[in-house]
């Protein structure tokens, strides 16, 4: 299934081209790659080998950077202080346990540019799916925790599996990170 059949309702706030987005939790690559064909300047992150290789072998112009870590700490990819204009969170957060949730919004909005937006979605879990593996974090929960970090809820949608699995429903939201600040008097830069 295609980046824009999946993300529709997240491609009117992508950034201009030329523009730094994080794929976090990118798995095979779909959404990285798509997103450097777009002409943004993308780092992957993604903690599973085999899924690293394969976007890697999908990818042989080198135009993703992949990076071996995880949520909620990391630690490998903030070593450089990076900043986004873009996060993409996607099929991640249902996997972290509830007194996770906090840290890893922590980490997601240190990593925004101001004005930078952060979008996450979430499978809800079916009754085939073990517990332990999936976690129903409500759209309070994820609110709540973002806007602790000091991120603005933009955006809440919706939608069926687009693989046509019918008890499988996704949550998508989207937060929006502060404007930046002037360092001495504390207030909003005006550009």
């Amino acid at each position: 299934v295609s980046f824009e059949t999946v993300h529709a309702a997240l491609l009117d706030l992508l950034p201009p081209p030329g523009a730094r987005v994080l794929d976090l939790g990118a798995g095979s690559g779909r959404d990285a790659l798509a997103l450097a064909a777009r002409g943004y300047r993308v780092t992957a992150v993604e903690p599973t080998r085999a899924f690293r290789e394969h976007g890697k072998r999908q990818d042989p112009s080198g135009a993703v950077t992949w990076i071996d870590d995880r949520l909620p700490s990391l630690a490998l990819l903030l070593r450089d202080e990076p900043r986004f204009a873009f996060i993409l969170c996607s099929a991640v957060l249902m996997h972290l346990a509830p007194q996770d949730l906090g840290d890893a919004f922590r980490t997601m909005a240190g990593l925004l540019e101001p004005h930078g937006q952060l979008a996450i979605s979430v499978r809800d879990m079916t009754l085939a799916d073990p517990p332990e593996l999936i976690i129903n974090h409500s759209n309070a929960a994820l609110t709540a925790a973002a806007e602790r970090t000091g991120l603005r809820p933009v955006r809440a949608t919706t939608s069926d599996d687009v693989l046509g699995r019918e008890s499988v429903k996704w949550r998508s939201l989207v937060f929006e990170a502060a404007p930046a600040r002037h360092p001495d008097l504390g207030q909003t830069k005006i550009n």
